[in-house]
């Protein structure tokens, strides 16, 4: 009889956690591939920064690529908000966001290049800036 009881109660729990990630797998399906892209675009910054770091001569710390997945948890949980808002509200929370983050990772990018292979693309980052101001303007 006790594991019969024992049987159901895992049943019940296997069932609990399948719906659990069931929920979560959908609440997070429609920005799966904004997600990657951040992803992604952490994993190039993270990249270019340890051959800017190894160019230089620079020790490579742990501490900052731990930083590195920290923010990794930060943006998946500010995903997770504003796709939370995004469906309350029906504002593009979730492409603002990215949007600012993918912005932050590409500037970084380019700082790392520049630092590791000595060219001079931070001047896009002016250009990036005037473009986007355009076309927010023309957006409004």
């Amino acid at each position: 009889m006790l594991n019969f009881i024992a049987a159901k109660i895992l049943q019940v729990f296997q069932l609990s956690i399948g719906s659990a990630l069931l929920i979560v797998g959908s609440f997070f399906t429609p920005i799966l591939n904004l997600i990657i892209l951040v992803i992604g675009m952490v994993f190039l910054d993270t990249i270019t920064g340890i051959i800017a770091s190894i160019v230089e001569k620079k020790r490579i710390v742990s501490s900052k690529l731990f930083l590195t997945t920290i923010k990794l948890f930060v943006y998946i949980f500010l995903f997770a908000m504003c796709q939370g808002l995004q469906l309350h509200f029906g504002l593009p929370f979730v492409n603002i966001v990215t949007g600012f983050i993918l912005f932050n990772e590409l500037v970084s990018i380019l700082e790392n290049i520049d630092r590791g292979f000595g060219t001079n693309l931070t001047g896009l980052i002016g250009i990036i800036k005037r473009t986007t101001k355009q076309w927010l303007k023309k957006q409004n």
